[in-house]
């Protein structure tokens, strides 16, 4: 085969953090059978945004308010 010349190596740009992704389970408490989901959500999801993956889990149109409780704080 022909000569074929030294080829120098790209210099590669580092890759951005790749987000950290959560699987959260969503359970009903007091309920005859258990009822239960899990979603896959990046771990920057807003309340607000994780509210709204868990209506769409669940399958309900958003018609009740909502409150999330982190450590005592709402």
């Amino acid at each position: 085969p022909p000569h074929q010349p030294h080829r120098r190596a790209r210099p590669v740009a580092p890759q951005a953090a790749l987000p950290t992704a959560v699987v959260l389970r969503v359970t009903l408490r007091d309920t005859a059978r258990p009822i239960w989901r899990d979603v896959l959500v990046a771990s920057s999801t807003s309340l607000h945004t994780l509210h709204l993956t868990i209506q769409a889990a669940m399958g309900w149109c958003d018609a009740h308010l909502y409150e999330f409780d982190v450590d005592g704080e709402s």
